[in-house]
């Protein structure tokens, strides 16, 4: 396994300045950084702005210390030499807005963004997004996933193979999983804004994924080994059907313990539940039908029958195919996708939510002021002493960077990496088309890096991007968060050892076929149908009787669980709301004629 990114040839074609040439790397400097570096104070800087969350930014620093060493002697601009990477942590000012204004207005803007938000086809048409195609598409990269042995060309802007050296066969696209590479490249007719026929923008890459994390229970394997709870017949000896879920869920409440906390007020962590239990149910290409509403769907025949029941014209309608057996095929568009609302998935989801949000289930002090994500992951992790008669917690809903993120507490408990926690992917559910599929979801929905419009160094930055995502750098990211990104990169053995048993065992899942699991990343959330994208309508939602509203996927601010906790009968938090009303509510709302008035206003607006 390569450990060092040592394979460029710091040497310039055609120097920006006669001062510009040099022989090799490094060298020659008065100050230095922590580490040792030498900087002249005359370095091109390269501000990037990152997300300071649940990853930190250790790897950042990391990843642009080799940087800085292996374009010391490279001038990219006028009089200056070298590069000097300028990390720019921050939460608060990386919200959509202030990122957009701070662009807008070319003051305090970074020249490359790591976010945690979904850029997608709004940046480009603002101009905040750069076109960075040519550093996604081109072969910088041997076939072990290293940069080959390149050279700077100054009058291009780019690197090139040096003479005599073994050419590259890779580029960033072609590392990238299939989902990405085809979801994140827009097309002229995705960049004809103005609807005129021609495309506003060249077509592309304008973004790259940043996180692809995955989300869902996390279970205590040291507690469930324990108390001898991993007897049943699924993976790593967990429950492999829902009646057994619930079951251990009762083990857990036997022995005085809570089966799982999660943070309420966090609603974007459950869309990835959902949509494992949609895919898992219905197969990954019927599922993604609810965000492209473009494709072939077969209806049931007790599905159908009820179809007709709501609506007796229904077989007279041109896309729909009555079969033999009873069942429906149609022919799904924008304009008759209100009727994957009859997609069985949906009413099963709705009641295994209904009994998941059970209050003897989850930890009561989610219904705290003060019972965030953070209070959450302290509560997880600190609840094994016992203090304050804290009842000992066994799972968490959470995702990926949680480990990273609650880091500090586990000092408490026997030390970061001591102990062993593990996603619980979804047992069998009854009637799944796929009996054989179990799996989580990859959460992160379009949490992107792209690079300033605005910037006057495009093509350093696209330089980064390249660098950042060699073999080397994507390593470098993993061992310092313990998240696993979703390109193709390997770690060995004694690089593993180096994440704790969470970080190994979401990394198996995600990169190898060890663990069983299925991993749903689907591309159609990047590349969704417009009518999806722009309206709530579009986001499968439901009316519960008048007013009360959940949604998954689109502008409420409630998902279905935080909904449904919201209406699980505890005193003070509102009348308990049965399974019937919340299932029928779904097709109550989903009407033809509540739809296709949606969509017409929605069109009127094109």
């Amino acid at each position: 396994m390569k450990k060092n990114l040592k394979n460029i040839i710091c040497t310039a074609l055609i120097p920006v300045l006669a001062a510009s040439s040099f022989v090799g790397c490094g060298g020659g400097d008065t100050s230095s950084n922590d580490e040792g570096f030498k900087y002249t104070g005359n370095e091109t800087t390269l501000k990037i702005g990152i997300f300071n969350g649940g990853l930190g930014y250790s790897w950042l620093e990391k990843v642009g210390r080799e940087f800085e060493k292996d374009f010391a002697n490279v001038s990219f601009e006028n009089g200056k030499m070298g590069v000097r990477i300028v990390p720019h942590p921050d939460k608060v000012s990386f919200r959509a807005d202030l990122v957009q204004s701070a662009i807008e207005q070319n003051v305090n803007a970074d020249d490359i963004y790591y976010l945690a938000i979904y850029t997608g086809p709004e940046y480009i048409y603002k101009g905040y997004a750069a076109d960075i195609t040519s550093a996604v598409v081109d072969k910088v990269y041997l076939d072990n996933g290293e940069l080959a042995d390149m050279e700077w060309d100054a009058e291009q802007g780019k690197l090139v193979a040096k003479a005599g050296a073994t050419a590259p066969t890779k580029s960033i696209a072609d590392k990238m999983v299939d989902t990405n590479r085809v979801g994140y490249y827009y097309s002229e007719n995705e960049l004809d804004f103005n609807k005129d026929g021609t495309a506003d923008y060249n077509p592309g890459y304008y973004s790259l994924p940043f996180e692809n994390s995955l989300s869902g229970f996390i279970y205590d394997y040291d507690l469930f080994s324990e108390m001898g709870w991993l007897d049943y017949d699924g993976i790593d000896g967990l429950p492999d059907t829902m009646d057994d879920f619930f079951d251990l869920l009762d083990r857990i409440v036997a022995a005085d313990m809570i089966p799982y906390t999660f943070s309420k007020g966090v609603s974007n962590y459950w869309p990835g539940l959902y949509d494992a239990f949609i895919a898992q149910y219905e197969g990954l290409d019927a599922a993604e039908l609810n965000f492209t509403y473009d494709g072939e769907y077969t209806f049931d025949a007790t599905t159908s029958a009820q179809m007709k029941a709501d609506y007796p014209d229904v077989e007279n309608e041109e896309y729909l195919t009555v079969n033999a057996d009873g069942t429906y095929t149609v022919e799904i568009d924008s304009q008759n996708a209100w009727l994957l609302a009859y997609q069985p998935s949906k009413s099963e989801l709705m009641k295994f939510l209904r009994k998941l949000a059970d209050p003897k289930y989850f930890d009561p002090d989610i219904y705290k002021e003060t019972h965030n994500y953070t209070a959450a992951q302290d509560q997880f992790v600190l609840s094994k002493l016992g203090k304050n008669k804290q009842k000992r917690i066994a799972m968490m809903y959470e995702g990926e960077w949680w480990e990273n993120e609650t880091r500090a507490n586990f000092n408490y408990t026997g030390g970061y990496g001591k102990r062993e926690f593990r996603f619980f992917p979804l047992p069998y559910i009854e009637g799944q088309k796929d009996e054989d599929v179990r799996s989580v979801c990859d959460y992160s929905r379009g949490v992107d890096l792209f690079v300033n419009a605005k910037t006057k160094k495009l093509d350093l930055c696209k330089l980064w991007l390249q660098y950042a995502h060699s073999e080397s750098a994507l390593e470098t990211f993993t061992m310092e968060t313990g998240v696993t990104r979703f390109y193709d990169y390997d770690l060995d053995e004694e690089q593993l050892k180096t994440l704790t048993p969470f970080g190994r065992n979401t990394y198996k899942i995600k990169m190898t076929n060890e663990t069983g699991v299925t991993v749903f990343a689907s591309r159609a959330w990047i590349d969704p149908n417009d009518f999806y994208r722009d309206t709530p309508m579009g986001g499968f939602s439901a009316y519960i009787g008048t007013t009360a509203y959940y949604e998954w996927g689109g502008s409420s601010p409630y998902s279905p669980i935080q909904w449904m906790v919201e209406h699980a009968g505890v005193e003070g938090q509102g009348e308990y709301i049965g399974i019937d009303t919340i299932v029928n509510g779904i097709t109550d709302y989903y009407t033809k004629a509540n739809w296709e008035q949606a969509y017409n206003a929605w069109e009127s607006l094109q």
